[in-house]
């Protein structure tokens, strides 16, 4: 090995351990050796391979790759690891056919006629593999990553003689420099699929790709039009003397520069100036930065110019003579470092200085606009320093009645101070509509019908983006998984994703690999953290001294790979870019990973939370988070349990279910790993899929509530937790009563209140009354169901569970309202009302509402009622809620006279319980909808309305909503389905409601 790159791997051996790499891997060998030497002495047999071999060797080395085995008469060598190289796929090509050369030259004649049987074969393959570590005889070890040194090895082995063969991902990274011959399918054990491969004949001496214009490089503007009209409108203000700022706002990579350069392009076509400068994380500590770069642009003066040559530029650009300009001069060339000699500035106060200072600049910009039409574009505006920013301040103002144009860009972020200002204008840039999204990815895709599915996927993986469509598709056509010209492409094989360009990824492993350890460690867990570190967190997890810490994070802001994001109320950092955390993440091997997580899980959990998080939800979600990509199972689960609950609470039922699909696979995990006993298993399987039923309650997704926790039901009779067992039933209960079981769900709520009793849980017992009521409420026993709700609240009241508390109230105000008691349900509406308001539960404010409108109508205040029900409708928190103020509302419009509102809207309230599977809410309210389509006139439609309502309400045995439809059909005059005529019908509904009124 050379000693230069010995030097190398001694500089990095104690930071190689735990990094994944994507390196290339050479394989070369000797073929048949023992007939290349059976004629020669042994000695010189074996000097001749060992000259081959180290023919083999030194090739690699010159190019700085790795001989990681020598293998009799061949090696293995690896190129971009320990030490990564962006280009490691071109420097292990060039090695190979230096290696070819120099092995053809050197094989022996052995057919005599004075022409070499070229008996070696060269492979490579591009892939990633882990490097495990370094010994001290600089050895080094790597454990693959899936196939890429077997099939690098498969490359060598099936090569014909004096050829080198490579895979397609070593093709794709070096293809700009190699020349090689069409491309062949290899059948290799172990592969599915035959591999697609590549003779290599050469490589270019040029090493880097040829670079295109920004010009030539540009796809075309797309959805850009409102922005556009706006920048045009913005240089005609300009050139008219009145002065324009434009603000153009946006995430990154949204095109911000790119109308930046497009207004540029009119302006000269318009015989603008314009000049460029760019604010930099990196400099905001340094005060006036983006005005000294803004001046060196302007002013087009080396870094080392006196104070004459500025004044002759100033003299130059503005058109002024020498008197008029003195006051500009000193202060401007003193921001341009010229030397001063200028006593009285030299001693002047530093705060009178920096006002000179500023009010110079402001001048020497606003000279330029008076004499010829001038644009400046001032980009990434949230990262000027603050003292370039006080000159901007104070420029915006100034230069209305002028000839200049402000171009800045900015993220959204950054808050502007002269929004009022009438000469500005703030253009939002959002990403692309799906439609002028569709119409880029089009634009560079083609026409081709093959790429329809995928013409969906990028549109929807890179969110409008504008520059990850480019990339995306640019790490596309360099898979190999489309093919053709830009304009014409066509698919080559079925995209399963959109990943990151190999490309990219080399080019930042290299630069991650530059850094010191103390740095990587940093940034790795940086990377784990999450997208923004906070500074306490950081110095914990990457196990760093204040000094070290202090230190790397100083050289990472420098590098451009980290920011501080924030400073109050906790220093903060994030990455430059996205991408860059998502391969330092990549880079970090599976126990490494591990270990860092499980620092920030050690770091959050000792000590107190409010000093490092901000809420106590933010801190279970981080350690539900990091406990499950640490392999922590078992807490883990319990984590993710406590995020599910909160989410619960919150009414975030979407967010809760997520969380509990991430419970469930870490207890299976915790099972597996023998973690957790088996009857804790089954309690914490319960615990889930209990939450699970309630969040697909909430959602409307009443079947599939109930058959989450039907398909437990062995488990419920078992476990050893019965008052989870009692809550489980008493959920059975109240989704079976929701989709019309009322007598299975009077069995479930029985045998969770009898559970419930036995284990002294009076909050179950409380809640399985409840839920009787309910039921005994949609079955028209007004007088069990008063008793069983009375029961309800006594419990409830001594379990201290306020919001069932309230639901029992509801339940026993639904039970009055039926049986004609208003007043006495008006009353308890209000005082579901004021529980929904104490405990800040919008559920229970909804539904007292809509009880209380209810109450209204029936009292003959209808339009009282409508008012009411629409408040209820604000406060829903849900689906399911909204639905039911929506629905009362619509009958209170129906009393109303409001006949065609009310038509609608029941209309659609009963579509919603039909797809919730409420039939007891679409039997009643679907009467409610044939009773406004007969008061609209259409007897027809009202009658199959009404008959549709009538055989919901037969098949659950719900007598309210008989009675309801029983009374439409009676109205109609006509003879119903059921051979019933008017008199009939009516007399039917008549008894219904009496017998509902009489059973209390």
């Amino acid at each position: 090995m050379p000693e230069q790159l010995a030097n190398k791997l001694r500089k990095i051996k104690d930071r190689v351990p735990g990094e994944r790499k994507h390196i290339t891997v050479l394989f070369a060998d000797i073929m048949d050796s023992t007939a290349l030497t059976e004629s020669k002495d042994v000695e010189d047999a074996f000097g001749l391979l060992a000259t081959m071999v180290d023919c083999m060797c030194e090739a690699v080395h010159r190019h700085d790759g790795i001989v990681s085995k020598v293998l009799g008469d061949g090696i293995m060598a690896i190129f971009g690891a320990p030490i990564a190289y962006e280009d490691h796929a071109t420097r292990a090509c060039r090695a190979a056919v230096e290696m070819r050369d120099a092995l053809f030259n050197m094989m022996p004649d052995q057919s005599g006629n004075g022409v070499q049987n070229p008996s070696f074969r060269i492979g490579l393959n591009s892939g990633e593999v882990v490097v495990l570590s370094i010994g001290d005889d600089l050895n080094m070890d790597y454990d693959a990553i899936g196939p890429t040194v077997h099939l690098a090895a498969r490359m060598e082995q099936t090569a014909a003689p004096g050829k080198i063969q490579i895979t397609n991902n070593t093709f794709r990274l070096a293809e700009a420099v190699i020349a090689t011959e069409d491309a062949r399918s290899v059948e290799v054990k172990g592969f599915s699929a035959p591999v697609k491969a590549f003779v290599l004949n050469e490589v270019r001496p040029e090493g880097q790709r040829i670079e295109t214009s920004i010009r030539s490089g540009l796809n075309r503007l797309r959805g850009r039009d409102r922005e556009m009209v706006g920048l045009r409108d913005a240089l005609d203000a300009a050139m008219e003397q009145r002065g324009a700022v434009v603000g153009l706002v946006g995430a990154p990579g949204v095109g911000k520069s790119r109308l930046a350069y497009e207004a540029s392009q009119l302006a000269s076509k318009m015989d603008f100036r314009h000049f460029f400068v760019a604010g930099s994380p990196e400099y905001l500590t340094r005060p006036m930065h983006t005005v000294r770069m803004l001046l060196r642009n302007v002013l087009a003066i080396p870094d080392t110019a006196k104070i004459d040559e500025v004044l002759k530029r100033l003299e130059a650009l503005t058109g002024r003579d020498k008197g008029y300009l003195e006051p500009f001069v000193i202060p401007i060339a003193s921001e341009l470092d010229c030397k001063i000699h200028d006593k009285a500035w030299n001693v002047m106060e530093p705060a009178v200085r920096r006002a000179k200072v500023s009010d110079a600049v402001v001048q020497f910009l606003m000279m330029l606009g008076e004499r010829t039409p001038t644009m400046l574009a001032i980009e990434d505006v949230q990262w000027i320093d603050p003292e370039s920013q006080d000159i901007l301040e104070a420029l915006v103002p100034a230069i209305s009645g002028n000839s200049l144009l402000l171009v800045l860009t900015f993220r959204p972020e950054f808050h502007e101070t002269w929004e009022q200002r009438g000469h500005y204008r703030r253009m939002y840039v959002d990403a692309l509509s799906e439609t002028n999204a569709r119409e880029m990815v089009d634009d560079i895709l083609g026409s081709d019908g093959s790429l329809d599915t995928l013409r969906s996927k990028l549109v929807t993986a890179t969110g409008g983006i504008p520059l990850f469509i480019e990339e995306s598709i640019r790490t596309l056509l360099e898979d190999g998984q489309i093919s053709g010209d830009k304009g014409r492409y066509t698919a080559a094989r079925q995209v399963e994703e959109i990943s990151l360009p190999l490309t990219v990824q080399a080019i930042l492993e290299a630069r991650i690999d530059l850094l010191s350890q103390q740095m990587k460690e940093v940034l790795h867990s940086a990377a784990v953290i999450g997208r923004t570190a906070p500074e306490e967190t950081l110095r914990f997890v990457s196990g760093q001294d204040s000094s070290s810490f202090e230190d790397s994070i100083f050289r990472l802001e420098d590098l451009d790979f980290l920011r501080e994001s924030q400073i109050f109320p906790r220093r903060e950092y994030s990455f430059l870019q996205n991408i860059t955390r998502d391969v330092a993440y990549a880079g970090l091997v599976k126990n490494r990973r591990l270990e860092f997580h499980r620092r920030v899980v050690e770091f959050f959990e000792d000590g107190e939370p409010p000093s490092k998080v901000e809420n106590q939800d933010e801190l279970v979600a981080i350690l539900a988070h990091h406990s499950f990509k640490g392999e922590l199972w078992t807490k883990a689960v319990t984590y993710f349990l406590d995020a599910a609950r909160r989410a619960v609470g919150k009414w975030a039922n979407k967010a809760a279910l997520t969380a509990l699909a991430s419970a469930l696979e870490a207890l299976q995990n915790a099972s597996d790993a023998e973690e957790i006993s088996p009857l804790e298993a089954d309690i914490r399987r319960l615990e889930i899929k209990y939450l699970i039923a309630q969040c697909r309650y909430s959602l409307g997704e009443f079947d599939a509530s109930l058959q989450t926790l039907n398909e437990e039901k062995d488990l419920i009779e078992r476990v050893s937790n019965r008052s989870l067992a009692a809550q489980c039933h008493f959920w059975i209960s109240h989704i079976q009563c929701r989709i019309g079981e009322s007598g299975l769900a009077a069995e479930a709520a029985k045998v969770s209140a009898q559970t419930a009793q036995a284990v002294g849980d009076l909050l179950t017992e409380g809640k399985a009354n409840a839920s009787l009521s309910l039921i005994y409420y949609q079955t028209g026993d007004c007088a069990s169901g008063l008793e069983a709700g009375s029961r309800a609240i006594e419990l409830l009241t001594k379990a201290g569970d306020e919001y069932w508390l309230g639901m029992s109230h509801f339940y026993v105000g639904m039970i009055y309202m039926i049986a004609d008691h208003t007043t006495k349900a008006a009353q308890i509406a209000d005082t579901v009302i004021e529980i929904g308001q104490r405990i800040t539960n919008p559920r229970l404010q909804c539904y007292g509402m809509f009880l209380l409108g209810w109450a209204a109508v029936a009292s003959g205040d209808a339009e009282r009622g409508v008012l009411i029900c629409g408040e209820a409708e604000q406060n829903a928190p849900d689906a399911t809620s909204r639905a039911y103020a929506r629905a009362f509302e619509g009958y209170a419009m129906l009393e109303a006279g409001q006949t065609h509102e009310a038509r609608e809207l029941l209309d659609e309230c009963t579509r919603a319980f039909e797809q919730f599977n409420f039939p007891i809410f679409t039997s009643w309210f679907g009467a409610l909808h044939a009773e406004a389509i007969r008061r609209s006139g259409d007897a027809d439609a009202a009658a199959k309305a009404a008959e549709k309502s009538l055989a919901i309400a037969e098949r659950i045995n719900h007598p309210w909503g008989k009675a309801w439809a029983h009374g439409v059909l009676g109205r109609l005059n006509k003879q119903s389905k059921m051979h019933l005529s008017p008199d009939q019908n009516r007399a039917l509904a008549d008894e219904t409601f009496r017998q509902i009124r009489d059973s209390v």
